[in-house]
């Protein structure tokens, strides 16, 4: 997934759902959280070579086997 603009991704989160917070963009509502994991994964706008994208972190406490790696969205979808 990837935007000619900034201003595009951020309307296009924003029309899929998603709210801003001083951390980033989550998804609203109610989240279960997988074992090791102590917050909600947040989503951040990124500048890369082919142009804006989305950068996904995850939030696990230190030594949680399996726990995903923080990493670029790549699907022509997001999953809310």
């Amino acid at each position: 997934m990837t935007f000619a603009t900034k201003k595009d991704l951020h309307q296009y989160l924003l029309d899929h759902g998603y709210e801003q917070t001083s951390m980033g963009y989550i998804v609203p509502g109610i989240v279960l959280l997988q074992h090791g994991q102590y917050s909600r994964p947040t989503h951040h706008i990124r500048k890369y070579k082919d142009g804006w994208g989305l950068h996904i972190k995850h939030y696990y406490y230190a030594g949680t086997f399996n726990a995903p790696a923080d990493s670029r969205i790549k699907n022509e979808w997001i999953a809310l």
